[in-house]
């Protein structure tokens, strides 16, 4: 894994930044010119297992799908991510870094937009990991939006502050097809660096 035959993607942001439009906006276009693109998650293993949780339970609440259902029992999932953390620091990491590594395996060239990115360790692990990676940084600012929670402030902060952004965009709250607008403007300036 020495030719870096992957462009990821990260997007860092508070919630309801805009970090999924941009990333859903980026990653069609991608394939909509033919470009080999998956829009995965750091949470997305997290949703999964809370969801396993409620089905073992016999209780209909679908927290990867249903955003309802997410904003809801957010705290629940917070909750989970931490203790997972607590034991294992990269847990989610790693997960997303076995996908990302499946996705590519053996392929000349994959897109892989991540629009979670929420804390420098994620960062720091697959920069350190990833050799076969050029990694775009991306920073979603909204002014009508504040942190979700401390630590959601304090970890967007420390990635602000240590990680020089490549893309740094700030939109006024319900702008989504503004954001969809320039993701698809970047998705094009994406595409020409595999044409490198």
């Amino acid at each position: 894994m020495e030719n870096k035959n992957i462009i990821l993607v990260l997007i860092t942001g508070y919630a309801r930044s805009g970090k999924t439009t941009l990333g859903n906006s980026i990653c069609t276009r991608l394939k909509a010119q033919g470009k080999r693109c998956y829009h995965i998650n750091f949470a997305d293993s997290l949703k999964y297992a809370c969801d396993m949780f409620f089905e073992h339970l016999d209780l209909k609440v679908d927290l990867s799908y249903n955003v309802s259902d997410k904003l809801k029992y957010r705290d629940f999932l917070v909750t989970c991510g931490k203790l997972a953390r607590s034991i294992n620091s990269t847990v989610f990491i790693e997960k997303l870094f076995n996908k990302v590594y499946n996705a590519s395996k053996g392929e000349p060239l994959t897109y892989i937009v991540v629009s979670d990115w929420r804390y420098l360790n994620e960062y720091t692990y697959l920069k350190e990991t990833m050799s076969n990676a050029q990694i775009i940084t991306i920073r979603m600012n909204c002014p009508d939006v504040e942190a979700a929670n401390v630590e959601e402030g304090l970890s967007i902060g420390e990635i602000t502050r240590e990680i020089p952004m490549d893309h740094d965009y700030s939109f006024t709250w319900g702008w989504e097809n503004v954001i969809k607008l320039m993701g698809e403007s970047l998705a094009d300036k994406l595409a020409s660096y595999g044409d490198q």
